[in-house]
């Protein structure tokens, strides 16, 4: 593995944009193809589970960015170590939230009505090699190899394309596209690992251990992640199972406008890890907020054939409420640019912020949880708070501020 080589502009740019925009759209893929298989009930029951995969993820966001941050930072002789000792740790953290989830599979089989554990228990297996893939994909995101990068976002996404397009197609319901899924998650961990694998050697060594700073780092990308991700699991455990099939459908537009511009916040958030000053955030934070912005436009104008395009003509009864869903995602996405500004600083804070909007979304919701415009208006305003929370900050920051230093060398775990 190479050093950082310092092209971050329109290559770069374009690189990570474009193998964004396809992983997306193969990811969505997914709910475009069970939509058409799955009952109602089966697909809600599918996207809670789905959602609670990202949020048992957590740490793995988490340790992407800190593998980032650490090889961002790295003299060029040590890249290589830097990306084994975030390999290592996601080895670790990985086994440990598997454990984990397994542990809790009774709480989830009852809490989502599941017809059998089996579906959690198949959920856990996804958790471990994906904690691998985040890691190395941090490794490539510090060293500014955004090519490789975007064809590991894609394998990962196609991966899980295939299982869905396969598990539908021969009728193999939640649990046999799950599965599947497992089956996908190993073999594109192993892709993931092929641009880092001359750190893999040092990996199997004694090199430092991260834990400390991921279970640092998930303060922040914890509170991000639960935020944008409960909806779904809030709708199947509060809804009616149609109803929540519904919600599933609009949440996959939602969640479009969340992601859509991640390749941003990708892209930036190197150098927003080394960079003095605000100049580099107000940037990223702009960018998304416009790339946001025309997808709230482009919702509003194509909201009929955009639902239909997601679930079929079956669910064209929902067109009033998508521009709500993809507005609730916009914000959400720039909330998330001001996230990892702070967490390129050091600073925890903004995610105790988040923490607390999704307590109180949880709340909301809880006491009076009638309907699909309730939820998603709620995590909407979660999110405005969140926006106008980082903002504030923004505008503080002082024009000379620095990146905190690393001090995670000093914990082993």
């Amino acid at each position: 593995m190479s050093a950082p080589t310092g092209r971050r502009g329109g290559p770069a740019a374009a690189a990570v944009g474009v193998s964004t925009l396809l992983a997306n759209i193969l990811v969505y893929g997914v709910y475009l193809v069970l939509a058409r298989v799955l009952s109602a009930p089966d697909l809600g029951a599918f996207a809670a589970l789905g959602n609670l995969l990202v949020m048992a993820s957590v740490p793995a966001l988490a340790l992407q960015l800190v593998t980032a941050r650490h090889v961002a930072r790295a003299a060029p002789g040590g890249v290589v170590d830097e990306a084994a000792s975030g390999l290592r740790t996601g080895v670790l953290v990985g086994l440990a939230a598997t454990v984990l989830l397994l542990a809790l599979s009774p709480v989830v089989t009852t809490v989502l009505d599941l017809p059998g554990p089996g579906p959690a228990v198949l959920l856990a297996g996804v958790v471990l090699p994906t904690y691998v893939t985040f890691a190395a994909q941090g490794a490539l995101q510090g060293a500014h190899r955004f090519a490789a990068l975007g064809a590991v976002l894609v394998a990962v996404a196609g991966g899980r394309f295939a299982a869905a397009a396969l598990g539908g197609t021969l009728g193999l319901g939640v649990s046999g596209v799950l599965a599947l899924t497992v089956t996908a998650a190993w073999a594109t961990a192993v892709a993931a690992l092929w641009p880092v694998r001359g750190s893999l050697g040092a990996a199997a060594g004694p090199v430092p251990l991260w834990t400390r700073s991921v279970v640092h780092g998930t303060a922040a990308t914890s509170a991000l992640l639960v935020a944008t991700n409960l909806d779904v699991p809030l709708a199947r455990a509060l809804l009616p199972a149609t109803t929540a099939g519904e919600y599933a459908v609009l949440a996959v537009l939602g969640k479009a406008a969340f992601w859509g511009p991640a390749f941003l916040a990708t892209l930036f958030y190197p150098r927003m890890a080394t960079a003095t000053g605000r100049r580099t955030a107000v940037a990223a934070v702009g960018a998304t907020a416009a790339t946001a912005l025309v997808g709230v436009v482009a919702a509003w104008l194509l909201a009929r054939p955009l639902v239909v395009a997601v679930g079929g003509s079956t669910y064209a009864h929902l067109t009033p409420l998508v521009p709500l869903l993809v507005a609730s995602g916009a914000a959400w996405s720039v909330a998330q640019v001001l996230v990892y500004w702070r967490l390129s600083r050091g600073d925890h804070r903004l995610g105790w912020v988040v923490w607390g909007v999704a307590a109180v979304a949880i709340a909301t919701v809880s006491v009076r949880h009638g309907t699909i415009a309730h939820i998603a208006t709620v995590v909407l305003a979660g999110g405005l708070v969140v926006v106008a929370w980082g903002v504030t900050l923004l505008a503080r920051a002082r024009p000379s501020e620095r990146p905190v230093p690393d001090e995670e060398h000093a914990a082993q775990g």
